[in-house]
């Protein structure tokens, strides 16, 4: 949620969710959103930073309807992306590299 000028945005991060292809992401993003989003922001937007694995960005880049889909659910939640971390080929909840 914006905070006004110069204080920035409050943004929930799907970092903290497991899955790195676009179907367990999305899951999460329908499970949880939601919920947040009401207890947190329920009268303004809420800013979202997405995490997205290769495999789940491949997804967005190849599927115009999956893309929508996922324009609507922001939409219709009153969510806006706010940021975007891409991660690298291959796992990263729970590997070494998270240490």
């Amino acid at each position: 949620m914006d905070l006004g000028p110069g204080l920035g945005h409050l943004t929930y991060s799907t970092l903290v969710h497991p899955g790195d292809t676009w179907d367990d992401m999305w899951a999460s993003l329908m499970t949880y959103l939601p919920q947040i989003k009401a207890r947190v922001s329920p009268d303004r937007p809420l800013g979202v930073s997405l995490r997205l694995a290769a495999t789940s960005a491949d997804t967005l880049i190849n599927d115009a309807g999956r893309r929508q889909q996922l324009a609507e659910f922001l939409a219709d939640n009153d969510l806006y992306v706010f940021t975007v971390n891409a991660f690298v080929y291959g796992g990263f909840k729970g590997q070494r590299i998270k240490e």
